[in-house]
């Protein structure tokens, strides 16, 4: 598609939650259901044809890595395990059992051989290059809101390719406690 250029996905009975672009940006990796189905991801090539279903119903949300080869995408499915699902052919999920259900994939590294993980709820959040051939984690980046009063997780985060830049979102909650006195 032309850059300004925009395409509704209107599949009837296909409910969208989130979708990513693959590199080549041919390619949309969709979150979605379709009617009274459970969550599951989807492949939608701009030719017209209906998106095809690439992962089995009940995925997490999540933020959907699409490696930077287009050939695989990052979720985590209904067994609760972070798995590799191609994103075309019928090859099986190759799961990613250094991931526990508390991470949080961000997006793969630009060689295609690392991902940048968070693990939510933890306070500052750590921001993680795992390399999947050995496992190894290594810190790249810490987060926390610059007014830390409240803070009780750290949501969603976005970064750019080399890590370099970053936006993330916190979940805040804050009170007043009151003192009322000559109450009868």
């Amino acid at each position: 598609m032309k850059a300004g250029t925009s395409r509704t996905i209107a599949h009837p009975g296909l409910a969208v939650h989130a979708a990513r672009w693959t590199p080549d940006g041919k390619k949309l990796i969709l979150l979605a259901n379709e009617v009274d189905g459970g969550l599951r991801l989807f492949v939608h090539e701009l030719d017209e044809k209906p998106p095809r279903p690439i992962t089995p119903e009940g995925c997490a949300p999540g933020f959907l890595p699409v490696s930077s080869d287009g050939k695989y995408v990052v979720v985590q499915g209904p067994d609760q395990v972070f798995s590799m699902y191609a994103i075309e052919g019928d090859e099986p999920p190759q799961p990613i059992p250094i991931l526990t259900s508390d991470d949080r994939p961000i997006r793969w590294t630009p060689m295609g051989n690392s991902l940048y993980v968070f693990r939510r709820g933890e306070l500052p959040a750590q921001i993680m290059r795992l390399d999947l051939a050995t496992g190894r984690k290594e810190r790249v980046l810490e987060l926390m809101a610059p007014d830390p009063a409240g803070v009780v997780e750290i949501v969603s985060v976005r970064l750019t390719p080399d890590a370099a830049s970053y936006a993330y979102s916190y979940h805040r909650i804050l009170s007043d406690l009151l003192l009322i006195e000559g109450l009868k």
